[in-house]
Order: C-alpha cells, then sequence, then structure tokens
C-alpha cells in the first residue's frame, strides 16, 4: 500500500515543486567560525554518528542538515563525535533557521484536510484553524524538521535564520 505522501503526491496538480536553491541549516551545535577546519577533515565522524542521518556533507564543505526524509532530535552526538572540534557543546542546541508554511502550496489551505505536518511536530509548534489553515508558531518550533519531510506537497520550508 502507498504511503499517505505518495497518494496526496500524486495528484501532481496539487503539488508544487521547489524552486530555486534549497537552503541546508548547519547542526546544533555547529560554530561557524570555526567551519573553515571542515576542509582539513578527511574522516566526518559527524555525518556517521548521526543516529537520524540527515547531516550531509559534501567534500571539504561544513556539515549541513538535509530534512527530506527526517528531522533532528538535537541529541549532541554529531558535536561529541568530531575530531577536528567543530562543534560546541557550549552552544545552545538550536537550529538556525526558519521554517514555513507556503499556504499556495499547502493542500490544507486548499481544503484538504491534511496534518501530515502536525503529526511528527515533538513540539507542537504548528498550530491549525479548525481542520485547515496551519501555521507555524515562531515561540514553539525549534527548527528540527520533522515536518518538512513528511508534507506531501513540499509547501513546508526552511530558511536562514540569525536568532
Amino acid at each position: 500500500m502507498q504511503s499517505r505522501r505518495s497518494f496526496f503526491a500524486s495528484f501532481g496538480g496539487l503539488v508544487k515543486k521547489q524552486k530555486g536553491e534549497r537552503f541546508f541549516p548547519y547542526a546544533p551545535f555547529f560554530d561557524e567560525s570555526k567551519a573553515y577546519l571542515c576542509a582539513t577533515c578527511d574522516n566526518p565522524t559527524c555525518v556517521a554518528s548521526c543516529q537520524e542521518g540527515i547531516i550531509k556533507r559534501d567534500e571539504k564543505e561544513p556539515p549541513k542538515l538535509d530534512f527530506s526524509a527526517r528531522g533532528c532530535t538535537m541529541c549532541g552526538d554529531c558535536a561529541a563525535s568530531c575530531s577536528q572540534k567543530v562543534f560546541d557543546s557550549d552552544n545552545d542546541a538550536k537550529i538556525y533557521a526558519t521554517v514555513e508554511i507556503d499556504a499556495a502550496s499547502c493542500m490544507a489551505w486548499h481544503n484538504t484536510i491534511c496534518k501530515s505536518c502536525f503529526d511528527p511536530c515533538l513540539d507542537k509548534a504548528i498550530d491549525f484553524s479548525g481542520f485547515f489553515y496551519p501555521t507555524i508558531n515562531p515561540e514553539k518550533c525549534t527548527a528540527c524538521g520533522f515536518c518538512i519531510g513528511v508534507c506531501p506537497a513540499n509547501a513546508i520550508t526552511v530558511k536562514r535564520s540569525l536568532a
């Protein structure tokens, strides 16, 4: 049997493909001032240590988070395993990103009952007006990304945030 995401995505016309370059945030605890050290890393243990498998790293680039399949639990295993010490456990377990729902692409904003994003949100940061109209509460959202990969319409995006 198809997954719910596959079923809804099969409607094609409802699914709006993402345009442009996607933003991939850094992992929690990452210290951007030490990102240059990633260029000398030949054994990216941060990638292998990620229980969710969301840390991706192009050669000589700092590790980034890809939320297409899962989200970040903020476990800190990436920081503990890094031999280059580009992660700082004194930093907040925070992902510097903002998660947004595109109402033009979201099926719920077009009167289809869909709560795919709501169910995996451990922080209960997605509020609904009735059965429809989801919005992300920025006060609760940790930008963990669990809502992104499950959206059948690819209506949830992550953008860079400094705060």
